[in-house]
Order: structure tokens, then C-alpha cells, then sequence
């Protein structure tokens, strides 16, 4: 099955570098957060991706349920402040601001069950878990 560009629906499974996911037989969609490999680093990548990501999971109707987790022994405690110094900054906060409404929306968009594996402490975006 492609969709109206000539992409099939599981294109978007290597898509994100914050994400790693993959589908098994029953339709069952694993999600796990990290950077590198390892537990995830939030970032600004991290953030603009799980906008296009979520959306891309709503919209694939072959996934039946989706289960959402980190990647060893947290599930999101780090942030690289460094790299979001520019939060401060009026234009850059819009988009985040925008970005994190989307997020949510996205998120709310998938009609499939989902469940969240809290692997570990999750002291960054715990509302993910939560929705």
C-alpha cells in the first residue's frame, strides 16, 4: 500500500533520530525514545521531530496499538540546555510554543490504543506519559 506521494506507510519508521520503532505481526507499534542509542537527550531535534512523528503514527492505519518508552533505565530525565540556550529568545519561543501544542494534538490524533512503558524516572515531559 503507498500513499498519494509513493511512500509506503512504515517510511516514516527510520524517519527520526530520537526515535526507534518498529511494528510486529499484530499491528502493535514500539516506540522508544533515545539519543545515540541510549536513554534520550530532550533537545530541540527531539522536540520538532516527535511533532512529525506522532503524526505520522496517527495517520497509519496499520498500527492497531502503539506502546511509547525510553530507552534503558530512564524514560526522560536529561535535557541538553546547552543546545536549548535559545528558548530565551521571543521568535525561537514561538515555535516552540507552537511546536509543543502540536505535539499534544498529534499525540491526542492517535485513535489506536497506546500505553506507556515508564521504564524509569521521567522528570522531562512527563505529560506524555500522562496523555
Amino acid at each position: 500500500m503507498s500513499t498519494a506521494h509513493g511512500a509506503t506507510p512504515t517510511d516514516y519508521f527510520s524517519r527520526y533520530g530520537n526515535l526507534a520503532m518498529q511494528r510486529d505481526a499484530n499491528g502493535v507499534l514500539l516506540v522508544r525514545m533515545h539519543s545515540d542509542g541510549g536513554p534520550i537527550v530532550w533537545n530541540a531535534t527531539a522536540h520538532r521531530e516527535f511533532v512529525d512523528a506522532f503524526h505520522d503514527i496517527s495517520r497509519d492505519r496499520r498500527n492497531r496499538a502503539v506502546v511509547l518508552t525510553g530507552t534503558a533505565e530512564e524514560w526522560m530525565v536529561q535535557i541538553d540546555r546547552e543546545g536549548m540556550s535559545a528558548l530565551g529568545l521571543p521568535w525561537v519561543w514561538n515555535r516552540v510554543n507552537l511546536d509543543g501544542r502540536k505535539v499534544l494534538s498529534n499525540l491526542l490524533d492517535i485513535e489506536v490504543p497506546m500505553v506507556c512503558a515508564v521504564n524509569g524516572p521521567a522528570r522531562v515531559h512527563s505529560e506524555l506519559a500522562l496523555l
